[in-house]
């Protein structure tokens, strides 16, 4: 059994974990308890106690929370400030949906927060992610190394949106969806059919040529959302090229980013 001190011990270290992370993430009182799922009262004892009771379902959840915190941490170990910020970020995908995973899982409970840790392990694991010493980075499916399904192709598709920092109006048009369909499309058995299939796959062409050409998500985001003077786009964006109806554009965008890095 456990001594009286070594449970202190253990209730001290997990509120301190608990504390840097909430701190990390720069939450309010209000959005650590409800993490915690407690009231701002008894966040407000445990800071006095500087411990988290062991066994009690805050500790349950500081665990969930402390490892999506060391996943991130891990994932982008150049970027923290990318790492740190994931938690209030808008985010595309299912299971967020246009919330941020600090709203997903306030507004869930325990069962949200391990449906985001699931999520973020599922995806990275999915996608090999890794960073470059110079902090860029890379994902095996990016050169091909990846057995194609619907699943796959709208997991990267829709990382790729979210990384792009676009509008709900701004990602339906890219990706020329209806909302109900972009909101089905994470699933593994979702019926996805082939004009779908090309967007995605078009998308997916231009964030490789984006990375080819450009070393930061800065300079990626900040070429697509400018105006270019030249014959191509004749001063429009390459942005507006993608928000087309028509395939044809979404490939003009592609085709242009390939030859640039020739």
């Amino acid at each position: 059994m456990k001594s009286a001190k070594e449970s202190r011990e253990r209730a001290g270290a997990h509120y301190r974990l608990t504390k840097k992370l909430f701190e990390k993430w720069n939450l309010t009182v209000d959005e650590s308890s409800a993490l915690l799922g407690i009231d701002r009262e008894k966040w407000s004892a445990y800071n006095k106690q500087a411990a988290l009771p062991l066994g009690s379902g805050a500790v349950r959840r500081s665990k969930l929370l402390v490892h999506i915190y060391h996943l991130l941490g891990d994932k982008y170990p150049y970027h923290l400030d990318v790492a740190h910020a994931w938690i209030k970020r808008q985010n595309a995908a299912p299971p967020f949906l246009w919330k941020s995973p600090l709203e997903f899982m306030c507004s869930g409970g325990i069962t949200a927060i391990a449906i985001a840790r699931d999520e973020l392990v599922g995806f990275f694991q999915k996608c090999e992610a890794s960073t470059d010493s110079e902090g860029r980075l890379s994902w095996n499916i990016f050169k091909g190394v990846y057995e194609e399904t619907p699943d796959t192709l709208a997991q990267i598709a829709l990382y790729i949106i979210d990384d792009w920092q676009l509008s709900v109006a701004e990602t339906l048009s890219v990706f020329g969806m209806s909302q109900k369909t972009l909101e089905r499309i994470d699933t593994q058995d979702a019926a996805i059919d082939t004009r779908e299939r090309l967007i995605l796959r078009l998308i997916v062409g231009v964030e490789m040529g984006l990375r080819k050409n450009f070393d930061t998500e800065e300079a990626r985001r900040a070429w697509l959302h400018s105006v270019c003077l030249n014959s191509l786009f004749g001063g429009y964006t390459p942005l507006s090229f993608l928000m087309k109806e028509k395939l044809s554009m979404k490939r003009l965008v592609l085709e242009y980013l390939r030859n640039l890095s020739h």
